[in-house]
């Protein structure tokens, strides 16, 4: 993803690339040597809070990337945006398609308000579930909030068998495995009728309209904290 991302900002009309880091990397010191306006971060869960915090502590606006960030979590972010007056966007996913299907689905849920989620993706991929399924998780609750309802029990033979599920009540189904990039498939079942909205990432590709869009969104806004790349989408068009 780092790579795919200095691509596209050195191909990016209006946008410069001003620094990369990598793993051992001062990241407080190398932002104070080259003052970047706009930091795109793309690291790992177990730091992401105190990245965020140092960014801002810059005078930086963040583009978050590396997921491991909850929605409910995403407010303890606004002392610091306030103070720094810089933004934090948090994307858990950057693909324009991903983000459309979920918003496909939250039309949907309140007429097939029965709905698991399935992701796949790489082997390597150090979360589970997804950003993505989390966030597609929420987007369906919070159009239909007594989604999965009156769906009996199962006894599980093999604990977790039938997915994790938090507080949305919506199942997800998490694999890892070798020749996956990642893909998502939300899935509704009805009386005599289901349907699968699915998204498949092909290619890293994929998310980088999103992210060039992000840095040039901070760039024309007010300080603030947002979620999601749906939150800003239509302030973009």
């Amino acid at each position: 993803m780092g790579q795919e991302t200095q691509n596209a900002i050195r191909n990016a009309d209006g946008l410069e690339l001003v620094a990369c880091l990598d793993m051992g990397d001062d990241l407080a010191t190398r932002l104070t040597e080259t003052a970047p306006d706009v930091v795109v971060d793309f690291t790992h869960p177990d730091t992401i809070h105190a990245t965020i915090r140092t960014i801002l502590k810059a005078g930086c606006h963040a583009v978050v990337g590396t997921t491991g960030i909850h929605p409910h979590e995403v407010a303890d972010f606004e002392p610091d945006v306030q103070a720094s007056q810089r933004s934090v966007l948090i994307c858990p996913n950057f693909s324009i398609g991903a983000v459309l299907i979920m918003q496909a689905a939250a039309q949907m849920a309140p007429y097939l308000p029965h709905v698991e989620i399935i992701e796949r993706h790489h082997e390597q991929k150090v979360d589970a579930p997804s950003g993505t399924a989390l966030k597609a998780a929420a987007v369906i609750a919070a159009a239909m909030p007594t989604v999965n309802a009156d769906i009996p029990t199962s006894q599980e033979l093999v604990p977790g068998s039938r997915g994790g599920v938090n507080e949305t009540g919506i199942p997800i189904h998490a694999m890892r495995l070798p020749g996956h990039l990642a893909q998502l498939d939300i899935c509704f079942g009805g009386p005599g009728q289901r349907v699968t909205l699915s998204h498949d990432t092909l290619d890293r590709g994929a998310f980088m309209p999103g992210v060039v869009l992000s840095v040039r969104w901070m760039m024309q806004h007010a300080p603030s904290v947002r979620y999601g790349l749906e939150s800003i989408m239509e302030e973009t068009q």
